[in-house]
């Protein structure tokens, strides 16, 4: 049942959230946020804004 709840919380890579590589850090809390691309619309750098602009207008149906 740790398992299932673990997977609906958006999972985890490692046993007890315990991870001594920074990256992977950021990459599950990044995994967890419901929309990369809308948290950087939000929160995000004036890069990542242009780079969200940027693939919406290549290809807007998956935005």
């Amino acid at each position: 049942m740790d398992d299932v709840e673990s997977n609906l919380g958006g999972g985890q890579y490692t046993e007890h959230d315990e991870t001594t590589v920074p990256e992977i850090r950021k990459i599950q809390e990044l995994l967890r946020s419901c929309r990369i691309y809308d948290n950087a619309v939000r929160g995000g750098t004036a890069q990542q804004v242009r780079d969200f602009e940027t693939a919406r207008q290549i290809d807007e149906q998956l935005f």
